[in-house]
Protein backbone atom coordinates (compact mmCIF):
# COMPACT_ATOMS: atom_id res chain seq x y z
CA UNK A 1 0.00 0.00 0.00
CA UNK A 2 0.77 3.66 -0.17
CA UNK A 3 0.63 5.99 2.73
CA UNK A 4 0.61 10.06 2.09
CA UNK A 5 1.15 11.82 5.00
CA UNK A 6 1.09 15.26 2.88
CA UNK A 7 -2.06 14.73 1.04
CA UNK A 8 -3.80 12.62 3.74
CA UNK A 9 -4.67 9.09 1.42
CA UNK A 10 -4.36 5.34 1.86
CA UNK A 11 -4.08 3.47 -1.23
CA UNK A 12 -4.66 -0.33 -0.98
CA UNK A 13 -4.36 -2.36 -4.26
CA UNK A 14 -6.18 -5.15 -5.38
CA UNK A 15 -4.43 -7.78 -7.96
CA UNK A 16 -5.84 -7.07 -11.41
CA UNK A 17 -7.29 -4.13 -11.32
CA UNK A 18 -4.53 -1.39 -12.53
CA UNK A 19 -2.84 -1.69 -9.28
CA UNK A 20 1.21 -1.29 -10.90
CA UNK A 21 -0.69 1.58 -12.20
CA UNK A 22 -1.93 3.44 -9.67
CA UNK A 23 1.52 2.79 -8.27
CA UNK A 24 3.51 4.55 -10.70
CA UNK A 25 1.19 7.05 -11.22
CA UNK A 26 0.50 8.09 -7.28
CA UNK A 27 4.25 8.22 -6.64
CA UNK A 28 5.21 10.16 -10.04
CA UNK A 29 2.86 12.82 -8.71
CA UNK A 30 1.64 12.98 -5.07
CA UNK A 31 4.56 10.78 -3.49
CA UNK A 32 4.04 8.69 -0.61
CA UNK A 33 5.98 5.85 1.55
CA UNK A 34 5.45 2.42 0.79
CA UNK A 35 3.79 0.23 3.81
CA UNK A 36 3.71 -3.57 3.82
CA UNK A 37 3.69 -5.44 0.34
CA UNK A 38 2.52 -4.61 -2.45
CA UNK A 39 -1.34 -5.73 -2.08
CA UNK A 40 -1.23 -5.62 1.75
CA UNK A 41 -4.50 -4.34 2.82
CA UNK A 42 -4.05 -5.36 7.00
CA UNK A 43 -2.04 -3.07 9.23
CA UNK A 44 -2.78 0.50 8.78
CA UNK A 45 -0.76 2.36 11.03
CA UNK A 46 -2.78 4.04 13.29
CA UNK A 47 -1.68 7.28 12.46
CA UNK A 48 -3.03 7.16 8.86
CA UNK A 49 -6.49 5.76 9.83
CA UNK A 50 -8.30 8.93 10.20
CA UNK A 51 -6.81 9.36 6.03
CA UNK A 52 -9.09 8.79 3.05
CA UNK A 53 -8.79 5.09 2.35
CA UNK A 54 -9.12 3.48 -1.25
CA UNK A 55 -8.70 1.38 -3.84
CA UNK A 56 -9.57 -0.24 -7.16
CA UNK A 57 -12.05 -2.42 -8.07
CA UNK A 58 -12.94 -4.13 -11.32
CA UNK A 59 -15.88 -6.27 -13.27
CA UNK A 60 -15.54 -9.34 -11.93
CA UNK A 61 -15.42 -11.11 -15.59
CA UNK A 62 -13.10 -8.42 -17.02
CA UNK A 63 -10.89 -9.38 -14.01
CA UNK A 64 -10.81 -12.90 -14.83
CA UNK A 65 -10.27 -12.55 -18.65
CA UNK A 66 -7.26 -10.90 -17.28
CA UNK A 67 -6.36 -13.04 -15.37
CA UNK A 68 -5.96 -15.78 -17.72
CA UNK A 69 -3.49 -13.55 -20.00
CA UNK A 70 -1.31 -12.09 -17.24
CA UNK A 71 2.33 -13.26 -17.08
CA UNK A 72 4.66 -12.89 -15.08
CA UNK A 73 7.72 -10.75 -15.80
CA UNK A 74 10.00 -13.15 -12.95
CA UNK A 75 13.64 -11.36 -13.98
CA UNK A 76 12.98 -9.94 -17.53
CA UNK A 77 13.26 -6.72 -17.92
CA UNK A 78 9.50 -5.03 -19.08
CA UNK A 79 9.48 -4.66 -23.14
CA UNK A 80 7.99 -5.31 -26.01
CA UNK A 81 10.63 -7.73 -26.90
CA UNK A 82 9.54 -10.34 -24.01
CA UNK A 83 5.72 -9.95 -24.56
CA UNK A 84 4.14 -13.56 -24.78
CA UNK A 85 1.01 -14.25 -27.43
CA UNK A 86 -1.63 -16.05 -25.08
CA UNK A 87 -3.97 -18.65 -26.59
CA UNK A 88 -7.63 -18.16 -25.97
CA UNK A 89 -8.15 -21.01 -23.41
CA UNK A 90 -10.09 -24.20 -24.92
CA UNK A 91 -13.03 -26.15 -23.12
CA UNK A 92 -10.45 -28.65 -21.53
CA UNK A 93 -8.57 -25.32 -20.16
CA UNK A 94 -11.78 -23.85 -18.78
CA UNK A 95 -12.35 -26.98 -17.48
CA UNK A 96 -9.03 -26.51 -15.43
CA UNK A 97 -9.28 -23.37 -14.79
CA UNK A 98 -12.38 -24.55 -12.67
CA UNK A 99 -10.80 -27.59 -10.96
CA UNK A 100 -7.94 -25.54 -9.52
CA UNK A 101 -10.67 -22.52 -8.41
CA UNK A 102 -12.70 -24.45 -6.98
CA UNK A 103 -10.12 -24.29 -4.15
CA UNK A 104 -11.37 -21.03 -2.03
CA UNK A 105 -6.90 -21.27 -0.97
CA UNK A 106 -6.80 -20.75 -4.73
CA UNK A 107 -8.81 -17.92 -5.46
CA UNK A 108 -7.84 -14.39 -5.39
CA UNK A 109 -8.57 -12.71 -2.05
CA UNK A 110 -12.14 -11.10 -1.95
CA UNK A 111 -12.79 -7.54 -2.63
CA UNK A 112 -14.50 -7.63 0.53
CA UNK A 113 -11.61 -8.65 2.65
CA UNK A 114 -9.29 -5.53 1.37
CA UNK A 115 -12.39 -3.01 2.05
CA UNK A 116 -13.74 -4.54 5.20
CA UNK A 117 -9.58 -5.11 6.49
CA UNK A 118 -8.32 -1.99 5.35
CA UNK A 119 -11.49 0.31 6.38
CA UNK A 120 -12.23 1.35 2.26
CA UNK A 121 -13.89 4.59 2.16
CA UNK A 122 -14.05 4.90 -1.26
CA UNK A 123 -13.91 2.77 -4.81
CA UNK A 124 -12.96 3.68 -7.76
CA UNK A 125 -13.64 1.95 -10.62
CA UNK A 126 -11.56 0.47 -13.26
CA UNK A 127 -13.98 1.06 -16.34
CA UNK A 128 -13.48 4.81 -15.75
CA UNK A 129 -9.97 5.44 -16.02
CA UNK A 130 -8.59 7.97 -15.95
CA UNK A 131 -11.77 9.80 -15.31
CA UNK A 132 -12.82 8.33 -11.71
CA UNK A 133 -8.79 10.04 -10.45
CA UNK A 134 -10.86 13.10 -10.71
CA UNK A 135 -12.98 11.79 -7.45
CA UNK A 136 -10.18 12.01 -5.10
CA UNK A 137 -9.74 15.28 -3.56
CA UNK A 138 -6.13 15.48 -3.78
CA UNK A 139 -5.84 15.23 -7.63
CA UNK A 140 -5.23 17.98 -9.45
CA UNK A 141 -6.82 17.62 -13.26
CA UNK A 142 -3.33 18.40 -14.99
CA UNK A 143 -2.05 15.04 -14.15
CA UNK A 144 -4.98 12.78 -15.10
CA UNK A 145 -4.01 12.36 -18.95
CA UNK A 146 -0.57 11.03 -17.86
CA UNK A 147 -2.05 7.63 -15.99
CA UNK A 148 0.75 4.88 -17.28
CA UNK A 149 -0.85 1.66 -18.48
CA UNK A 150 2.27 -0.97 -17.63
CA UNK A 151 3.08 -2.51 -20.31
CA UNK A 152 2.10 -6.61 -19.61
CA UNK A 153 3.66 -9.60 -20.45
CA UNK A 154 0.68 -11.84 -22.06
CA UNK A 155 -0.87 -10.39 -24.85
CA UNK A 156 -4.02 -10.47 -24.78
CA UNK A 157 -5.99 -10.85 -28.19
CA UNK A 158 -9.35 -8.29 -28.96
CA UNK A 159 -12.50 -9.45 -27.41
CA UNK A 160 -14.16 -9.82 -23.85
CA UNK A 161 -15.39 -12.59 -21.34
CA UNK A 162 -18.17 -14.22 -24.01
CA UNK A 163 -15.40 -14.21 -26.56
CA UNK A 164 -12.92 -16.32 -24.91
CA UNK A 165 -15.48 -17.99 -21.78
CA UNK A 166 -18.07 -20.33 -22.00
CA UNK A 167 -21.31 -20.32 -19.93
CA UNK A 168 -20.00 -23.27 -17.64
CA UNK A 169 -17.57 -20.71 -16.85
CA UNK A 170 -19.69 -17.88 -16.20
CA UNK A 171 -21.69 -19.45 -13.99
CA UNK A 172 -18.63 -20.76 -12.21
CA UNK A 173 -17.38 -16.76 -11.79
CA UNK A 174 -20.82 -15.67 -10.75
CA UNK A 175 -20.75 -18.16 -7.90
CA UNK A 176 -17.58 -17.94 -6.79
CA UNK A 177 -17.27 -14.06 -6.93
CA UNK A 178 -21.09 -13.16 -6.30
CA UNK A 179 -19.94 -11.13 -3.33
CA UNK A 180 -17.40 -9.63 -5.53
CA UNK A 181 -20.46 -7.99 -8.10
CA UNK A 182 -22.57 -7.08 -5.47
CA UNK A 183 -20.05 -5.03 -2.54
CA UNK A 184 -19.18 -3.32 -5.92
CA UNK A 185 -21.84 -2.81 -8.07
CA UNK A 186 -21.83 -5.12 -10.49
CA UNK A 187 -24.51 -7.41 -11.77
CA UNK A 188 -24.49 -10.83 -13.48
CA UNK A 189 -24.12 -10.95 -17.38
CA UNK A 190 -23.24 -7.47 -17.56
CA UNK A 191 -19.37 -7.24 -18.33
CA UNK A 192 -19.58 -3.34 -17.57
CA UNK A 193 -20.60 -0.72 -15.07
CA UNK A 194 -24.41 -0.84 -14.34
CA UNK A 195 -24.76 2.61 -13.89
CA UNK A 196 -22.07 4.16 -16.62
CA UNK A 197 -22.03 7.70 -15.35
CA UNK A 198 -20.64 6.66 -11.49
CA UNK A 199 -16.93 6.88 -11.39
CA UNK A 200 -16.31 5.39 -7.72
CA UNK A 201 -18.49 4.39 -4.65
CA UNK A 202 -18.47 6.24 -1.34
CA UNK A 203 -18.14 4.08 1.37
CA UNK A 204 -17.56 6.32 4.22
CA UNK A 205 -19.08 4.52 7.07
CA UNK A 206 -17.01 1.39 6.36
CA UNK A 207 -14.13 2.59 7.93
CA UNK A 208 -15.35 3.17 11.34
CA UNK A 209 -15.88 -1.23 10.96
CA UNK A 210 -19.52 -1.53 10.52
CA UNK A 211 -19.61 -5.18 9.86
CA UNK A 212 -21.51 -5.10 6.47
CA UNK A 213 -23.37 -8.81 6.14
CA UNK A 214 -26.30 -9.46 8.38
CA UNK A 215 -27.67 -12.24 9.70
CA UNK A 216 -31.60 -13.16 8.80
CA UNK A 217 -32.01 -10.24 6.57
CA UNK A 218 -29.77 -11.25 4.21
CA UNK A 219 -30.61 -14.67 4.65
CA UNK A 220 -34.20 -14.25 3.74
CA UNK A 221 -33.61 -12.06 0.68
CA UNK A 222 -30.55 -14.06 -0.97
CA UNK A 223 -33.21 -16.60 -0.69
CA UNK A 224 -35.65 -14.87 -2.47
CA UNK A 225 -33.08 -14.09 -5.38
CA UNK A 226 -31.86 -17.60 -5.84
CA UNK A 227 -35.15 -18.97 -6.32
CA UNK A 228 -35.81 -20.03 -9.58
CA UNK A 229 -39.10 -18.60 -9.97
CA UNK A 230 -39.65 -14.73 -9.74
CA UNK A 231 -40.63 -12.94 -6.87
CA UNK A 232 -44.00 -13.29 -5.81
CA UNK A 233 -46.96 -10.95 -4.63
CA UNK A 234 -46.25 -11.86 -0.86
CA UNK A 235 -42.26 -11.94 -1.05
CA UNK A 236 -42.89 -8.15 -2.74
CA UNK A 237 -44.39 -6.88 0.15
CA UNK A 238 -41.81 -8.52 2.59
CA UNK A 239 -38.62 -7.17 0.32
CA UNK A 240 -40.55 -3.63 0.09
CA UNK A 241 -40.32 -3.84 4.54
CA UNK A 242 -37.05 -5.09 4.18
CA UNK A 243 -35.78 -2.21 2.11
CA UNK A 244 -37.71 0.41 3.68
CA UNK A 245 -35.84 -0.41 7.34
CA UNK A 246 -32.65 -0.46 5.74
CA UNK A 247 -33.33 3.09 3.88
CA UNK A 248 -33.82 4.48 7.60
CA UNK A 249 -31.21 2.56 9.58
CA UNK A 250 -28.38 1.64 7.12
CA UNK A 251 -25.04 3.12 8.19
CA UNK A 252 -23.61 4.42 4.33
CA UNK A 253 -26.06 6.88 3.53
CA UNK A 254 -25.52 6.05 -0.49
CA UNK A 255 -27.43 2.77 0.45
CA UNK A 256 -29.82 4.18 2.40
CA UNK A 257 -30.90 6.32 -0.57
CA UNK A 258 -30.37 2.92 -2.61
CA UNK A 259 -32.70 0.74 -0.24
CA UNK A 260 -34.99 3.91 -0.23
CA UNK A 261 -35.81 3.66 -4.28
CA UNK A 262 -35.70 0.06 -4.41
CA UNK A 263 -38.51 0.01 -1.67
CA UNK A 264 -40.76 2.13 -3.70
CA UNK A 265 -40.01 0.84 -7.19
CA UNK A 266 -42.99 -0.77 -9.45
CA UNK A 267 -41.91 -4.21 -9.66
CA UNK A 268 -38.84 -5.71 -7.76
CA UNK A 269 -37.36 -8.40 -9.56
CA UNK A 270 -34.92 -11.21 -8.54
CA UNK A 271 -32.05 -9.55 -9.85
CA UNK A 272 -32.75 -6.15 -7.79
CA UNK A 273 -32.87 -8.23 -4.77
CA UNK A 274 -29.94 -10.27 -5.70
CA UNK A 275 -27.86 -6.23 -5.98
CA UNK A 276 -29.17 -5.79 -2.26
CA UNK A 277 -28.86 -8.71 -0.45
CA UNK A 278 -24.92 -8.70 0.34
CA UNK A 279 -25.59 -5.15 1.88
CA UNK A 280 -28.79 -5.69 4.38
CA UNK A 281 -28.05 -5.41 7.49
CA UNK A 282 -30.03 -6.50 11.25
CA UNK A 283 -31.53 -3.43 12.45
CA UNK A 284 -30.48 -3.83 16.15
CA UNK A 285 -26.76 -4.29 14.46
CA UNK A 286 -26.64 -0.94 12.47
Amino acid sequence: MIISPNHKFVYVGIPRTASKSMNEWLMRHYGGIWYGGHHDYRGIPDGARSFLVFTMVRNPYDRAVSGYFGLPWDDLPRCIDHRVAVEPPTTNVIDDLIRRDSDPDARPVPYRDFIEGAGVSRLLYFERLPDCLLDLPFVEPSSVGSFPHVLERGVRPPGGFGDFFNDRYEEFIWNSYKDDFLIAGYERHNVGLVDQDKASMSLSARSDRVPLRSCSVSKTLWDIAEQPEEVNGEQECMCRELFAVQAQVHPVPALRTRFGTASTTERISRQLVCQLAAFAMEPENA
